[in-house]
């Protein structure tokens, strides 16, 4: 029990953090455009180590007893334990005579003696004991400030303000991020920044965009991609009324005896797919390989791949958690 709270306190003052202070501010979204400016301040902090000494549970080995081990070379085992032995010498049941051997007439080999030793046994005793560890500590390091001016658009006009979401600014010590809490809005900024010191300037101009058409070409996913014939087809999301997408087919004919063709690996133009809405939101992708992959033979072993990418505004993406997506990839080997 002692040993697994000193193992306990020793992870507790080895692995507690510590942060330095925290400063923020959000700007909320609305239908017109905001101009703020603001300071924040916080206290960079430092690691220091001090030596300290905890109790603790240590370990070492003691003799315990003899164990008499014959070695039985030419008979049965080899290391054979006769027992606990209390000091060297003679045992009770040491193998004083070997046992008898069966030998055809011919044979000249005779049986080995046994070869009997007294080897020691050791087991692990407790005591306490003191251990000296480091433990963290923070220091007030600096004073540190961030002056910024931001420029926020408005929500997009067929996506109109809802709820009390924004763009969050926060400086945490010398640490400077700005979020977008608002997922239903994409958040694109142009950034500015100057240092003076422990002193930073930035400028945000940002601007926002209604995130679910700007995703709109990967709802969805790539699914039900096949080949009819000779031609490719593959269900993908809305590729009708948005153009901030790119389509690439990557096809190679894999032979058997000889090196591996790739028959196409580019983006292609508008002009080399078609396009057949099934939904608001999908539709049917159709690529004729003969067209654009020279070489494509049915019934030969083909890997074909699609990448359906879209392409964001210009500027810096704000998120909060984690950058989503911008690719999807499927693929497939027909004969």
């Amino acid at each position: 029990m002692k040993r697994i709270f000193s193992l306990l306190l020793l992870a507790f003052l080895t692995t507690t953090t510590f942060a330095s202070t925290t400063d923020s501010r959000s700007v909320i979204i609305e239908n017109n455009e905001k101009n703020d400016s603001f300071t924040l301040n916080a206290i960079a902090t430092r690691t220091e180590y001090r030596r300290e000494e905890i109790r603790d549970v240590c370990y070492r080995e003691v003799f315990d007893h003899y164990e008499r081990v014959c070695d039985r070379f030419g008979y049965i085992a080899v290391n054979d334990v006769i027992g606990p032995h209390p000091a060297p010498g003679p045992h009770p049941r040491d193998p004083r005579d070997p046992p008898v051997e069966h030998k055809d007439p011919g044979s000249m080999r005779q049986p080995e003696p046994p070869t009997c030793y007294d080897e020691p046994v050791y087991r692990q005793v407790s005591y306490s004991c003191m251990r000296t560890i480091s433990v963290p500590y923070e220091v007030d390091d600096h004073q540190s400030r961030a002056n910024v001016n931001v420029r926020l658009s408005a929500a997009p006009n067929n996506l109109p303000q809802s709820g009390n979401c924004g763009i969050n600014f926060i400086l945490t010590g010398d640490n400077f991020v700005a979020t977008n809490s608002c997922a239903e809005y994409l958040a694109m900024a142009k950034i500015n920044r100057q240092d003076s010191g422990n002193k930073k300037n930035y400028s945000y101009s940002i601007d926002l965009y209604d995130a679910q058409k700007v995703f709109a070409p990967l709802a969805g996913g790539l699914n039900e991609m096949h080949v009819d014939g000779n031609t490719l087809i593959v269900k993908t999301g809305d590729l009708k009324n948005y153009s901030n997408f790119t389509l690439k087919l990557y096809v190679q004919r894999r032979k058997l005896f000889s090196s591996d063709i790739t028959l196409i690996d580019r983006v292609l133009s508008s002009s080399e797919f078609s396009y057949t809405p099934i939904d608001a939101h999908t539709g049917t992708v159709r690529i004729d390989l003969d067209k654009v992959a020279a070489g494509f033979k049915r019934g030969k072993k083909h890997v074909i791949k699609i990448d359906l990418s879209v392409a964001l505004p210009s500027g810096t993406m704000l998120v909060n958690r984690g950058i989503p997506a911008l690719n999807q990839e499927a693929s497939i080997t027909i004969r």
